[in-house]
């Protein structure tokens, strides 16, 4: 947990228990490299009928973010859920924690990656951007994370709707032959992925946070429209399109408008998925060392490419992020 100066400590706790303080911060940590891009809505939802899987991920998102806010308010943040949950185990599940921190933001660099290629071409300017960027805000802690989404997602998400609506058909495709159970099975693991990395930083904020609930609830209704209509803009422009490394980079066509977008949804996602290696080291030797050294692999990380991580390791951190939310359910 974050210790605030005196002097701001009163205008600081205030703001972090406004109820869109902590919609901001859900959204930033959701919207990231694979959700801007689209490369991770077209592998987890079906070409057509997808609007009732949306749901069914959103409901299910709703349900494990309300869950930990309320987890954190009861057990005064992350650390103290960790030790009534798990006890002597507490260690070892933290340390999936920390790997899947690691592979979360080896994706968001991945992503930075791509979008460097469209706006610095032959030169990677994004990848040390991005790190200078990370260890900035997460060397606030909570509340630097929580100030950076608080200014820049509502107008993340304001520019992804104008730029949506000036260039998508947003005609619902028709239902056609898909599997349903695997289609509910990654609308699930879906949810679960996306909140994962974030448990973290929704427990610690549940501790101070009100109307968890209804911070939740506004948070992935926020994120399945935007998805809902990503979804309809990629499918409707053509089957190929979904192939692309960044389907909405190409469906958008906006130039330089939207990468420079889709790189602040990066970094707000990158900031909140790296925060449990931040905390992690706070009372280690070497702290900042070793929190440099974490994030620099990475980096390394991101080089085998933002397709091969979102359809190789996001399934796997999509069972683990159920798994635990079932565990912490059954035991607190």
């Amino acid at each position: 947990m974050v210790t605030y100066e005196k002097a701001d400590g009163a205008y600081n706790e205030r703001m972090q228990q406004s109820v869109f303080f902590v919609v901001f911060v859900i959204i930033g940590s959701i919207v990231g490299a694979g959700f801007i891009s689209g490369a991770e809505l077209v592998r987890f939802f079906p070409d057509r009928g997808f609007l009732p899987y949306l749901l069914l991920m959103s409901l299910v998102s709703f349900g494990m973010i309300a869950f930990f806010l309320f987890a954190g308010k009861r057990c005064n943040g992350f650390d103290g859920m960790q030790r009534k949950v798990f006890g002597k185990r507490e260690k070892a599940v933290k340390t999936v924690f920390l790997l899947n921190s690691f592979v979360s933001s080896a994706v968001m660099f991945a992503g930075l990656r791509e979008l460097s290629s469209m706006l610095f071409p032959g030169f990677p300017f994004l990848l040390p951007f991005g790190f200078a960027v990370t260890v900035c805000v997460c060397r606030g802690g909570e509340r630097g994370i929580g100030k950076f989404n608080f200014v820049f997602v509502p107008v993340l998400i304001l520019t992804m709707l104008i730029l949506l609506f000036r260039k998508g058909d947003f005609s619902y495709p028709k239902p056609s032959g898909y599997n349903a159970f695997y289609s509910v099975l990654f609308a699930v693991l879906y949810s679960g992925m996306n909140v994962l990395p974030a448990i973290p930083l929704l427990t610690d904020m549940g501790s101070t946070a009100r109307h968890g609930t209804l911070s939740a609830f506004l948070a992935t209704l926020t994120v399945g429209a935007l998805a809902g209509v990503a979804l309809c803009a990629i499918r409707n422009a053509g089957d190929n399109v979904a192939l692309a490394p960044m389907p909405l980079v190409v469906v958008l066509q906006s130039g330089v408008l939207f990468p420079i977008l889709a790189t602040v949804a990066v970094l707000t996602s990158l900031a909140a998925d790296y925060y449990p290696v931040w905390q992690f080291f706070q009372k280690k030797k070497r702290a900042t060392l070793s929190r440099l050294a974490v994030l620099a692999c990475a980096v390394g990380i991101s080089f085998f490419g933002l397709s091969n991580l979102v359809t190789y390791l996001y399934p796997i951190t999509g069972f683990l992020g159920l798994i635990y939310t079932l565990i912490c359910a059954f035991r607190l």
